[in-house]
């Protein structure tokens, strides 16, 4: 590494300060092109290096080959894009501070220690869902993500567990397209409600898919007809199998809300953001629907149909294009740390532009604004 920033410095000055009568851009797309880094040729490269005598075949890479490039897919030295994983951890964080699990003391007294214990529970379950169906995407809920993560802090326990219970060592993919995440939440929830007979979440977004064959629906509309139609809390006496994987209480509904942290930041004005959420919508609006009729033959679809119509102030989950406070924008930037890459700015918002909040919009031409390290006013 010293050696690449000694020629790096020694070809384009990357120590030195740019005046501010250079053109910023033109600096920067020099400076790119000289490096000429490529995802595909860095596994082509890898691909000669580990089997010298075959031919790289992209469209069919060697899976421990493919492991070790797609850490570098990022277009810079680090092998993601730190800025849009700090704003993606921070939303994170943010979701853990509305539940109040950040307060001190909140978790003192053994008998307020029941929503962790139960995430971990959950996260267990959440494994054996992976080890099940070891192809499969799925996404956790935000007490499933907790536990993820502090299990992932631990990084040889974690490599050994998952080794030994899921045979291989997960990755937890910080930046997902919204589509593909909420497609992944859906799958997850079936799955869920398939193995251990109780819902994946309980907050008020989306209600479950049945899971149950037409036979078995058509079986028990029968056997309800002429039965009670007394209408109370739709929490009031569900048969609950399973009370370590999930709760009525509603003090502790917004911990089983589907996580989003590393839902992929864009253009929350864009085309692609407005289908998405459309569709989402959509989507959740004919779920609802379907819950509602089979509300008798299953009380968890009550609740949770009773508490997607009167949580008002819930979000339903991947609807929101502004998720994670503000707008994230990519842009070309050079620094004396990170000579190269695809860095990321912030303003609130607003799609280009100072992230030091200089007001510049980043859409005219000349030298940045402010000065500052983060300004795309160029």
């Amino acid at each position: 590494m010293t050696k690449i920033f000694k020629w790096m410095d020694a070809a384009f000055q990357v120590n030195q300060p740019i005046p501010p009568e250079s053109n910023v851009e033109a600096e920067v797309t020099t400076l790119a092109t000289a490096l000429k880094y490529d995802y595909l040729e860095l596994s082509d490269a890898l691909h000669r290096a580990v089997r010298p005598f075959e031919a790289p075949d992209r469209a069919r890479q060697t899976p421990r080959i493919q492991r070790i490039s797609v850490a570098y897919s990022h277009a810079g030295l680090a092998s993601l894009d730190l800025v849009g994983a700090v704003l993606r951890q921070g939303a994170f964080v943010e979701k853990m501070v509305e539940l109040g699990w950040t307060q001190p003391g909140r978790f003192d007294l053994v008998s307020e220690t029941a929503p962790l214990v139960r995430s971990i529970a959950r996260y267990h379950a959440f494994l054996d869902l992976m080890a099940t169906a070891p192809t499969s995407f799925f996404v956790p809920t935000l007490d499933i993500d907790l536990a993820w993560h502090t299990h992932q802090l631990k990084s040889y326990h974690y490599r050994d567990d998952t080794l030994q219970y899921l045979g291989r060592f997960p990755n937890h993919d910080d930046s997902v397209a919204s589509p593909l995440l909420s497609a992944g939440y859906d799958l997850t929830a079936k799955a869920w409600k398939s193995r251990f007979g109780v819902p994946y979440s309980v907050c008020g977004c989306i209600p479950d898919t049945d899971t149950e064959s037409r036979l078995s629906r058509f079986t028990s509309k029968i056997t309800s007809i002429g039965g009670s139609s007394k209408k109370g809390s739709s929490s009031d006496g569900i048969p609950n199998p399973r009370p370590d994987l999930v709760t009525t209480e509603l003090d502790e509904a917004d911990a089983t809300h589907p996580s989003e942290h590393n839902q992929q930041f864009g253009d929350p004005n864009g085309n692609r953001a407005l289908q998405s959420t459309w569709t989402r919508e959509k989507q959740c609006a004919k779920c609802v629907a379907m819950a509602k009729k089979s509300a008798g033959r299953d009380p968890w679809k009550g609740l949770q149909v009773e508490r997607n119509e009167k949580r008002e102030r819930h979000k339903e989950a991947f609807t929101d294009p502004y998720y994670g406070s503000g707008a994230y924008y990519p842009y070309w930037g050079v620094s004396v740390a990170i000579p190269f890459g695809f860095y990321g700015g912030f303003a609130n918002r607003s799609v280009g532009g100072c992230g030091a909040g200089c007001g510049s919009s980043g859409k005219g031409a000349g030298p940045a604004v402010c000065g500052g390290a983060m300004c795309g006013g160029f």
